[in-house]
């Protein structure tokens, strides 16, 4: 299942391969809302990096109602370093 704003799921849902539509599911969901949907793996993947540190637990803290004993959360985020510290080259791939 794929979450995440009316407008994404749509495009999302829209784009999906015909082959997949049995297997992939779309959702709108607000993850400032708590989830309703029980999982065993929660994927944000580049979610956490636009919010501040408080917004960003709360995003995770909704989660928590939903999941199992055995549910994991894998974040996907970018990692970057100070400017200067690497090549521009290697800052522009990590960004």
């Amino acid at each position: 299942m794929v979450q995440d704003y009316k407008h994404t799921v749509d495009e999302g849902r829209a784009a999906l391969p015909s082959h997949l539509s049995e297997r992939v599911s779309f959702q709108a969901h607000d993850f400032f809302a708590p989830q309703t949907v029980a999982g065993d793996v929660y994927l944000l993947r580049h979610i956490c990096h636009n919010w501040s540190d408080e917004n960003a637990a709360r995003i995770l803290r909704n989660l928590v109602p939903a999941m199992k004993s055995s549910s994991r959360i894998l974040l996907v985020e970018v990692v970057t370093v100070r400017p200067g510290v690497v090549n521009r080259v290697q800052e522009k791939y990590m960004r």
